[in-house]
């Protein structure tokens, strides 16, 4: 099968695809394409159970540590954060005077001509899908780009569909607030870098290629539809998604964009709209570190009246035993503020029910 035919289509099973169109396809192929999807039943799991399982897939890989490490170690996380991505640039630019217009490369034209020629009628409905699944793919595609500095890896193309409910569940959305909290949530549970200040930009970059208008959102669907051909076996999801968003994104009217774009704006994403007990496991975080903290600087002024005491009396320590009291104090720096946080989360919870 070429990678990039147009799959049939089924009316019998649940569906997927773009604006939610497609179904009795995967049923058919799935066990050539089972490492590529989370969700592994697509035709007969209803959309309420897809959400549900989604959620508590999410819950189940966050992790505790992972969080807190690029919550207090941010040092990688503060370097992403401030990297200009090219469309920031390209908004700099033309506050200066240049053009916001963007152009497509001869290799993205050579793409365009191959692309089919369509029109797409969308119901009310499948439309809010239809653009719902296009904030979803940008998200994954924006942290990937300013994760990667704009220079994209072998693991590009996981890095988005992980990202996208859509590519990797394919759940549908009907409400803005929904897709934009599961985006937020999924970045925090699945890619390498999961901090909150880092998926707040990430934000923010969506909306800087939206306001850019079609033809940079085009250039970017472009650039996830090759991510996806280089990344084993996620040609599929240029069939059922990708290769369909390229050419309706040509459509849309540019006021349709503008409504999006006001609607972000619009969208305040808190730690609480989410299943991961962030502010509970921050506030756990900060008691830890304060603890740790204290203890340590309890330890060194032990170790200063200790080595005072040294002084007045015998030839004191080995060196093995003053590299053995480092060796502890270490791992003491290390281990400390995970087993505080272990404690002080059910005080916290406690603190919280009470």
């Amino acid at each position: 099968m070429d990678q990039e035919e147009h799959l049939p289509c089924s009316l019998t099973s649940y569906k997927y695809g773009f604006a939610n169109q497609r179904s009795g396809i995967l049923n058919q192929i799935q066990s050539e394409f089972w490492e590529v999807f989370d969700l592994k039943d697509p035709d007969t799991t209803p959309p309420r159970t897809r959400r549900k399982l989604r959620i508590e897939d999410e819950i189940a890989h966050f992790s505790d540590d992972h969080y807190l490490a690029d919550l207090y170690e941010d040092e990688v996380i503060q370097s992403l954060v401030r990297f200009e991505t090219k469309w920031a640039k390209k908004k700099r630019e033309a506050a200066l005077g240049s053009s916001l217009q963007d152009e497509f490369t001869s290799d993205e034209k050579e793409i365009l001509l191959k692309l089919p020629r369509k029109e797409y009628i969308l119901s009310s409905k499948e439309s809010k899908f239809a653009m719902m699944g296009l904030f979803d793919i940008l998200f994954g595609y924006a942290y990937n780009h300013r994760t990667t500095e704009g220079e994209n890896t072998v693991s590009s193309g996981w890095t988005v569909c992980k990202l996208s409910s859509t590519l990797s569940w394919f759940d549908a959305f009907q409400n803005l607030e929904d897709v934009v909290r599961s985006s937020f949530q999924r970045s925090l549970c699945f890619p390498l870098y999961r901090n909150w200040r880092l998926s707040e930009t990430v934000f923010a970059d969506v909306k800087d290629v939206i306001s850019l208008g079609k033809t940079t959102i085009l250039k970017c669907l472009l650039e996830v539809r090759q991510m996806l051909l280089d990344a084993d076996q996620h040609y599929i999801l240029n069939d059922l998604y990708v290769c369909d968003y390229c050419v309706w994104i040509q459509s849309v009217k540019s006021s349709t964009l503008e409504k999006l774009l006001q609607a972000l704006n619009n969208i305040l994403v808190k730690k609480s709209d989410l299943d991961l007990d962030l502010e509970l496991l921050e506030q756990a975080g900060s008691l830890a570190v304060k603890e740790a903290d204290k203890i340590c600087d309890q330890h060194t002024l032990s170790t200063s009246s200790s080595s005072e005491s040294s002084d007045d009396g015998s030839d004191g320590e080995s060196d093995q035993d003053i590299s053995n009291d480092q060796d502890t104090d270490d791992y003491d720096r290390e281990k400390l503020p995970v087993l505080l946080r272990k404690c002080h989360i059910s005080e916290c919870q406690s603190e919280k029910n009470s």
